[in-house]
């Protein structure tokens, strides 16, 4: 009897420094992590051998020009990239040549880095919403020419969205609520809270309303040994939360993800586009 085939599902992985991320925004502390996210970066590796899975890499460009040759070698054997933003700040209310110049320092730093051309782009949070605008301008300008940072409830394109007055080809993710906490369907936090159940659901009412079926995660989401940021003190408590819900789940993120793989075949989102 021949093997089912898999429906192909796109996988992404939105590779930033969260230790740098919260003590930089919440601390007023930068510093990177760097020997963390390299850490984090294998313990993804080995989840994504084991289910044969292709993932397309956003890369935060400060993180790039940090890592290790042997790392660096290692995904441009096995993956596609893109960048994830210069150092990971709100693009919400920044002007057109603030999110240009962010942008294109951050796909210098990659391609110096990786000697691979960048034309792959997801905002950092997928803040864009009211700034559609001067992102998609920026972001033409420097080059990019596949993004996904759009959320939307309903799609009334195959898949994506040509934006050819900038020259952007946009694959949106599709929401559920309202405002910046929308539920982005699926990963990150919600990935990691939600049942499989639920995410199989998600998934499958995603399809039929005709979005691409992606899947985003982090690289610390499967690091569920990693040091808490924040020390149990009554006057950082909000912070220890914050902290916490960041963490909360990750030990169920490689059993979900192999899980998937039984029905699912993970591929790169570059290698949509490409195709399509």
């Amino acid at each position: 009897m021949s093997e089912k085939i898999k429906q192909p599902i796109y996988l992404t992985v939105d590779f930033e420094d969260y230790r740098y991320n919260f003590s930089r925004d919440f601390l007023s502390i930068k510093k990177y992590y760097i020997d963390e996210v390299e850490r984090q970066y294998w313990i993804l590796r080995n989840i994504f051998k084991k289910i044969n899975a292709k993932a397309l890499f956003y890369i935060v460009g400060e993180v790039a020009e940090k890592l290790n040759e042997n790392l660096v070698n290692d995904i441009n054997l096995n993956f596609d990239i893109g960048s994830h933003s210069l150092n990971h700040l709100k693009l919400l209310k920044m002007s057109e040549d603030e999110i240009y110049r962010d942008t294109k320092k951050s796909i210098e730093l990659i391609e110096n880095k990786f000697l691979k051309k960048i034309e792959h782009y997801r905002a950092p949070y997928f803040s864009i919403d009211k700034n559609e605008t001067n992102y998609y301008k920026a972001i033409s300008k420097a080059g990019i020419k596949f993004s996904s940072s759009l959320r939307q409830k309903k799609n009334n394109s195959k898949k994506v969205i040509n934006l050819n007055e900038y020259g952007i080809t946009e694959i949106p993710l599709r929401s559920i609520g309202f405002g910046l906490k929308r539920i982005t369907v699926i990963g990150g936090s919600y990935f990691r809270l939600m049942p499989i159940s639920l995410i199989e659901k998600l998934i499958s009412d995603t399809i039929k309303l005709n979005f691409l079926p992606l899947i985003y995660i982090h690289n610390y989401e499967a690091d569920y040994l990693a040091t808490p940021i924040m020390k149990k003190n009554k006057l950082n408590l909000k912070l220890q939360t914050n902290d916490y819900l960041r963490r909360l789940g990750r030990s169920t993120v490689e059993k979900k993800l192999i899980y998937l793989s039984k029905k699912y075949s993970f591929q790169s989102l570059d290698n949509f586009v490409k195709n399509y």
